[in-house]
């Protein structure tokens, strides 16, 4: 009779241990695997903040210009970032923060300088800013004031679009997080909700 008493109370320790060790699983791993994913997540993801200015230098017979000098100043705050351009006269400014103004100057030996400024960025923004540089001392410099409108060639995103049969559900559909449900109602599901 003892030897089973002792077996069911080693059982029940092990029973015990287990419970523990899953509770620990489930208090302390999942939710940090949950936040994994969160953090990995697209939706996370697709929110920038940030704004790029880039573009092309070359000279006045369209030839590409390697190794110009780029700096792009944020004239309220008075912080400025540097680059040269490539091989291929292409250079990229990023990230930037949303505001400005920004002015855009481009130094190379031989050229007059190549300044643009008035540059205003939102959120997301993909600025060009292309330079024809000209023959010229460094001294010179070569003024441009940005425009307030730009023809946006890198961004994908919608501003207007029509409304398939007048159909206001079909705006929800484009939104992340919006599954068609499978049934003949065309009903549909926003970030794991019930139809």
């Amino acid at each position: 009779m003892i030897p089973s008493h002792r077996s069911s109370h080693r059982s029940s320790g092990c029973s015990v241990r287990v419970r523990f060790a899953q509770a620990l699983f489930a208090a302390v791993l999942l939710p940090l695997a949950g936040f994994v994913a969160l953090v990995d997540s697209p939706v996370a993801q697709a929110q920038i903040t940030v704004a790029t200015i880039h573009g092309t230098v070359t000279d006045s017979t369209g030839a590409v210009v390697s190794g110009a000098k780029v700096t792009v100043l944020n004239t309220s705050t008075g912080v400025a970032s540097q680059t040269t351009t490539n091989t291929s006269g292409f250079y990229q400014v990023t990230p930037l923060i949303p505001g400005g103004p920004y002015s855009v100057t481009i130094d190379a030996n031989g050229f007059q300088t190549f300044q643009s400024s008035g540059i205003n960025l939102t959120a997301a923004a993909n600025w060009d800013t292309d330079a024809k540089l000209k023959v010229g001392s460094a001294s010179q410099t070569v003024a441009v004031t940005a425009t307030a409108l730009q023809v946006e060639t890198t961004n994908t995103q919608l501003e207007g679009i029509p409304l398939e049969g007048r159909d206001v559900s079909g705006l929800q559909k484009l939104e992340p997080g919006v599954v068609e449900a499978s049934d003949r109602f065309g009903t549909f599901s926003s970030n794991g909700s019930e139809t």
